[in-house]
């Protein structure tokens, strides 16, 4: 059945639905968000938030295991 779709297509709806060529807009959005992320505070701020985010993910899950571990399951 794929083949079909591939013999079916013209070479205008290749070059058109080619992954390739793709071309990335530029919305005043995005500019914004390119332009804080070159501020190397944003991205130590972020990096020190996930991190931190991360380690009581993982801490508050061994205590939770800890407390809990017998009585569920």
């Amino acid at each position: 059945a794929s083949k079909n779709l591939k013999d079916n297509m013209t070479q205008s709806d290749r070059k058109r639905r080619s992954t390739r060529v793709s071309k990335v807009v530029s919305t005043p959005t995005a500019t914004k968000m390119q332009v804080i992320w070159q501020n190397e505070n944003v991205r130590e701020f972020l990096a020190e938030f996930i991190s931190t985010y991360v380690m009581m993910v993982f801490g508050l899950g061994a205590v939770a295991h800890m407390v809990l571990g017998g009585k569920m399951g």
